[in-house]
């Protein structure tokens, strides 16, 4: 149970079941050979079926983390333990030997606990991993920026998170099979946003004794510029009184401070 393979098999097994369920390819098709029902995928002008398929590359890097994972598997406990002829009978290898007793009990409990796979970097397809990661593991980690009365007009800029969670709606139905087969569904995202917004509506009250917005809460999402690869939802309070403005970023943002 190698976390790549587990890895590879689930998005495997994703990629096939979205091109049955939008009958790209049937079940006799799965009767050919590997090569075959790959090269028939790779051939699709479906966008979700090519976007999931390459996910599937040699440059995937994960790793076994029981703690912050991404993906969970069990697969059917296969022990290898033959038996072999000794003493004129038959005997079970492991209990000759001492070793083979020792890895099929750790292969037997691996096998029952399952594979917990952290991705650490897949491609294109970071962003929105790391975002179930995140809300899987409780992370929460919100850098506040008090900017003043900046002299930026907020509003035109951004969408408030109504409107933004409206447009991820009409997204998500647009493509909802990869969706949901990448992030397992549009609640996730809503979540996200939603533990976002929560907190700076808990927050912003304890720096200013004004507790008015002048207009709904606004988000944008911004790519975190680090290792991960991974993006993000930036929230923006206005408060109506005196103009000030909240910046709520799960990530530094160094050139507000």
């Amino acid at each position: 149970m190698e976390p790549l393979n587990i890895y590879g098999n689930d998005f495997l097994a994703k990629t096939l079941k979205l091109a049955l369920d939008k009958k790209i390819i049937s079940l006799d098709t799965l009767l050919g050979t590997d090569q075959e029902v790959l090269d028939l995928l790779r051939s699709s002008d479906d966008s979700d079926v090519r976007n999931l398929l390459d996910q599937i590359h040699p440059h995937v890097k994960v790793k076994e983390d029981k703690n912050e994972y991404d993906l969970h598997r069990k697969n059917k406990v296969r022990l290898i333990d033959p038996s072999v002829f000794y003493e004129n009978e038959l005997v079970r290898s492991s209990e000759l030997l001492e070793d083979i007793k020792r890895m099929n009990e750790t292969a037997k409990r691996k096998s029952e606990e399952g594979m917990y796979v952290k991705i650490i970097s897949n491609g294109k397809q970071d962003s929105m991993i790391n975002f179930f990661r995140e809300k899987r593991s409780g992370n929460l980690n919100i850098h506040t920026y008090h900017l003043g009365g900046f002299p930026l007009d907020w509003e035109v800029c951004f969408l408030t998170v109504e409107e933004y969670k409206q447009i991820l709606a009409k997204k998500y139905e647009q493509s909802k099979p990869y969706c949901d087969a990448v992030i397992g569904g549009l609640h996730i995202l809503y979540d996200k946003i939603d533990g976002i917004l929560n907190f700076a509506m808990n927050d912003f009250k304890k720096y200013s004794p004004y507790t008015e917005l002048r207009c709904p809460p606004m988000i944008f999402p911004m790519p975190r510029g680090d290792s991960s690869h991974g993006a993000d939802f930036v929230m923006i309070l206005k408060l109506d009184e005196d103009g000030d403005t909240f910046v709520y970023s799960p990530f530094p943002l160094p050139y507000l401070e």
